[in-house]
């Protein structure tokens, strides 16, 4: 600790006498820690002496052990630290080896870089951590709205192959399964046959009943034949009241027996609302499939089939001409 020679000479003790207490700054030691501090003084008079700063101010002092990292600041009384104008009564210096502070930097450095590492280890398992529940969050709503869209595409497939009055297949559909069949077939060789039928005076029951009681009648008509066909037959609503039914593996003789006793349940189970015990009958035409067919052709052998069962007389059941089988 340094005080400046101005504050000595008006204090109210003695002048110190002694010389080494004198220093090239204008000062005198009030106190050291060190006896290196002549020493140091003496270095640093080769530099011009300033004004002690309030704030902290460090210079490099080459000694003849080496440099010296040197810090120093404003020693101020009570008078100057309250009104900020008078003039430090003195300084204050502390000293270090360069090669310590340096030392000291480096292991400071090494700390802050440890640490930082740390940190930044810390922040990115964080982020990682986050990301993933995120992440996870996020498959979870995904795999959500992944199985409602399954289900919507399912609702809608089923929208778009189902006639939805009657139950049955869609024209489009079952044409399609139509085709599968036949493409099946030409590998199986089984026997496959077509039934094509009609609501009888169906015209007559819309103009004297209503188109909704109509639909009903068809309605009605679907779901017995849904109900009475094997899981794998192909029930289908080719147009207006026409309906077809496809028998994989069924003969001719069998097919004729299995649309004798459809228009049979028809006629017994289903009456026209409203009508005072009407029955309903259908027509049907029976075609057996020949090698070589085309599934319009096939369906045409039904329809020849069906219109001659309709001028017939209706109620009825008739085997197309071409598949007659031979029973001799």
């Amino acid at each position: 600790m340094l005080l400046n020679e101005a504050n000595v000479e008006n204090a109210t003790w003695s002048r110190p006498d002694e010389p080494e207490s004198r220093t090239p700054c204008g000062c005198f030691i009030e106190a050291t820690s060190s006896s290196e501090l002549s020493a140091l003084l003496a270095e640093r008079s080769t530099t011009k002496w300033s004004k002690p700063p309030k704030s902290v101010r460090t210079i490099l002092v080459n000694m003849a052990n080496g440099p010296v990292a040197l810090t120093e600041f404003a020693l101020s009384d009570y008078v100057g630290e309250r009104d900020g104008s008078e003039t430090p009564v003195g300084r204050i210096l502390i000293w270090k080896s360069a090669s310590d502070v340096v030392q000291e930097l480096n292991h400071n450095t090494w700390i802050n870089i440890i640490y930082g590492i740390i940190g930044f280890l810390i922040i990115e398992l964080a982020l990682f951590l986050g990301i993933r529940l995120v992440l996870g969050q996020l498959k979870q709503t995904v795999d959500e709205r992944t199985q409602e869209i399954q289900v919507l595409n399912r609702q809608l497939e089923e929208i778009a192959h189902q006639d939805m009055l009657t139950g049955v297949s869609s024209r489009h559909y079952f044409m399609m399964r139509f085709q599968q069949e036949l493409n099946r077939n030409q590998r199986s060789k089984q026997p496959m046959t077509l039934l094509m039928m009609d609501v009888d005076y169906f015209k007559r029951v819309n103009d004297t009943w209503g188109h909704q009681v109509g639909d009903q009648v068809l309605s009605d008509l679907g779901h017995l034949m849904v109900e009475n066909s094997r899981n794998y037959d192909v029930v289908g609503r080719y147009g207006g009241e026409e309906f077809c039914l496809l028998l994989p593996g069924v003969d001719a003789v069998t097919g004729l027996q299995m649309a004798e006793k459809l228009r049979e349940r028809v006629e017994r189970q289903i009456i026209i609302p409203g009508s005072d015990g009407i029955h309903v009958t259908i027509s049907i035409g029976v075609a057996l499939y020949a090698k070589g067919q085309s599934a319009e052709e096939l369906i045409n052998a039904a329809d020849q089939a069906l219109y001659k069962a309709k001028r017939g007389g209706r109620n009825r059941c008739l085997l197309a001409e071409t598949a007659t089988p031979n029973l001799c």
